[in-house]
């Protein structure tokens, strides 16, 4: 009884503590549900990583040892644990050879192998596993259907990772997702919390942003966990004022948000610069105790900081325990945001002065800053650190670079960094053109127009406006009708701006 109270408690420590003085006193310890609960002991500590995973890696194997020893390997309950425990302790080696040997496989023992795969970032062999399951007529449960879609999730987000500029569908992916969506509608699963929650958290990850939606509808008993996996996709995909309007329907339904959902509402007012929104979260996380998180008080001090609220935002990086990148990058952002270049450039100073390197994010805040306080020398000593963290290649460092070398009067420079980006897009050329035409320097600016279109680059509002502005400057009436032949020809021409 006192060893199933500890691994229910979660204290697996003190489960092997009392198993192995069990054995020292020399009580019976080969019982299936003794063996199982030393078992669930081994993969709580695993849990826990450190040095406690290599102790719970060895009891395991003893355990392993003991269950062979006795004949007992026919038991599913004790074969089942031993195959979480070489899953957790990630061991797929030993885990593979134990499942195939395995006499009799119930879903429990299948649901730990997709589990295994997944937890091991091997999100296909997961999904291959669970096509092998039902070929060999083993039903899956709700859970097993969770973990494959578990898997699409993982999937999509390795996808999204490779391919950051667009909105892509991640096709294939989506197209395993929806069939699983129709499984689980046969099967009248669909409809419940989790599994529903995984369902639209899918759709989500693979941009497919109505059918997320379409899923939440059809939920007949939406729990919290359901309110946040909308709200989090949502935010994924950039719709700010959804995420208002949910969390208004919320409160009507009297749904408590919980710390998740109030993350997502934070950045949902810094992404729409909903201040007096966000102000009334921040009440919220601070009446429930939530501001001790550091994601949710790095995300309060980006709030603030996005909706131009610096005081507010300088108040609450103060008031957190721990100050780490994000937050310095949070509060940097903001002062390079609205314009206070000098500021953001000594909390910089401050944030290395604590031994904390910069990240992409901040060396784009940072030379934006620089840009924005026309100093020159700072941004010129950011660029040597960009460097020497081999991010000057990166093309949104490269165009903040040309920006703020185009702002300080260095179009010189500004075109030496254009020209070693490797991939150079519209925002790149649109930065050095409008520094070029901003100094007054028409015909430069007009020559790298042409050598941007050259390059296959297709010109956006920013460029052409600083063509044009050109055009009528130096007196080049033939390039300023090609231009405007070109936006009669793509119907630009009746956009207010141009």
């Amino acid at each position: 009884a006192l060893l199933t109270a500890y691994v229910d408690q979660g204290d697996g420590e003190k489960a092997l503590q009392l198993y192995l003085q069990m054995g020292a006193e020399g009580v019976e310890m080969f019982g299936e549900l003794t063996l199982v609960l030393a078992l669930q002991a081994c993969i709580l500590l695993a849990g826990e990583g450190g040095g406690l995973l290599n102790i719970s890696y060895i009891v395991g194997q003893a355990l392993h040892a003991d269950v062979c020893k006795h004949g007992l390997t026919t038991s599913v309950l004790i074969s089942t644990s031993l195959l979480t425990m070489y899953a957790k302790c990630g061991d797929i080696v030993e885990l593979e050879h134990f499942f195939s040997g395995m006499s009799y496989c119930n879903v429990a023992s299948w649901n730990a192998m997709l589990s295994a795969y997944i937890e091991k970032g091997d999100e296909w062999k997961a999904l291959q596993l669970f096509v092998q399951m039902q070929e060999q007529s083993v039903k899956p449960n709700r859970r097993t259907y969770v973990l494959a879609l578990q898997a699409c999730v993982k999937l999509a987000e390795k996808e999204k990772s490779l391919h950051t500029e667009g909105r892509s569908m991640c096709l294939p992916i989506l197209e395993i997702g929806q069939a699983l969506h129709l499984d689980l509608e046969k099967n009248q699963f669909a409809s419940d919390a989790f599994v529903g929650s995984t369902l639209l958290t899918m759709y989500g990850k693979c941009g497919a942003l109505t059918e997320a939606e379409n899923v939440f509808a059809s939920i007949s008993e939406c729990s919290t966990i359901v309110w946040t996996a909308m709200l989090s996709v949502y935010i994924e995909e950039g719709q700010g004022y959804k995420v208002l309007q949910l969390f208004e329907k919320m409160q009507r339904e009297h749904i408590e948000p919980d710390h998740v959902a109030l993350l997502c509402i934070l950045k949902a007012c810094g992404t729409v610069q909903a201040s007096k929104e966000g102000r009334i979260i921040h009440e919220m996380v601070v009446k429930r105790g939530y501001e001790k998180d550091s994601n949710i008080g790095n995300t309060v001090v980006d709030m603030y900081a996005r909706c131009g609220s610096l005081d507010e935002a300088c108040k609450s990086f103060h008031e957190l325990q721990t100050r780490n990148i994000v937050s310095y990058g949070a509060m940097i952002a903001g002062y390079a945001q609205f314009g206070h270049g000098f500021l953001a450039l000594d909390l910089y100073d401050h944030m290395q002065l604590n031994d904390m390197e910069p990240n992409k994010a901040i060396f784009v805040s940072i030379v934006k800053a620089c840009g924005v306080a026309k100093t020159i020398l700072e941004g010129m000593l950011v660029h040597g650190q960009i460097i020497d963290s081999s991010f000057e290649t990166d093309v949104l460092i490269g165009s903040a670079l040309i920006d703020m070398y185009s702002r300080c009067g260095s179009h010189e420079e500004a075109c030496k960094v254009l020209y070693d980006l490797p991939n150079r897009d519209v925002i790149s050329w649109s930065a050095v053109i409008s520094g070029y035409a901003q100094d007054g320097q028409g015909f430069s600016a007009l020559g790298l127009f042409a050598r941007m279109q050259k390059e296959g680059i297709k010109p956006d509002n920013i460029s052409i406006l600083s063509a044009l502005k050109c055009c009528a400057n130096v007196g080049a009436i033939v390039e300023g009708r090609l231009i405007h032949k070109e936006l009669i020809r793509n119907g630009a021409v009746n956009d207010l701006i141009i």
